[in-house]
């Protein structure tokens, strides 16, 4: 039963990945092109008034290789990811909060996960494209992001043990 609801939720995950691959690859890689391309020129123009020589290091990968197959992989592999989470938190739940209807505990999991994964971190510590900012800083902002990720987590499942400790006490 539980690896059935485990590969439903990779599913899903995965058609959600592919989802957001296609809104990626329409709205949001064009933007990102004309940023890289805004920063090259800036750090030419930099270095051409500074009279220096601007030597970028080999791409592992090409930007075409990154705006298409690489994107495309990235987000549908987290969207299984996310879809596998889900299902398993899922499973976990569901016992220990029998009283709920599957629908309602499916919801309440899915916003619990927007909330404690998302939410929270970016409205304390919004994410930092990597192209963007100081580069010596990348490990420290991306090692805080995570933090605040595992913080919120740990905030909302403190949540959900209260909520489910008071609920019969105080109703729901």
């Amino acid at each position: 039963m539980e690896g059935r609801i485990i590969a439903r939720g990779v599913l899903a995950g995965a058609l959600g990945g592919l989802l957001a691959f296609v809104f990626a690859r329409i709205f949001a890689e064009p933007v990102i092109s004309r940023a890289i391309d805004y920063e090259s020129a800036r750090d030419e123009a930099k270095a051409s008034v500074m009279h220096m020589h601007m030597e970028d290091g080999p791409d592992i990968f090409s930007r075409t290789i990154q705006a298409n197959i690489g994107i495309g992989v990235g987000i549908i592999a987290v969207g299984c990811a996310m879809g596998a989470l889900f299902a398993v938190v899922y499973c976990v739940a569901a016992p220990h909060v029998a009283r709920m209807e599957p629908r309602r505990l499916a919801l309440a999991i899915a916003a619990s996960m927007f909330v404690g994964v998302y939410l929270l971190p970016y409205l304390k510590y919004p994410a930092n494209p990597p192209a963007i900012g100081n580069p010596d800083t990348i490990k420290e902002r991306g090692g805080l992001y995570l933090l605040m990720v595992a913080i919120s987590v740990a905030l909302v499942w403190i949540a959900w043990i209260a909520g489910l400790t008071l609920a019969p006490r105080i109703g729901a």
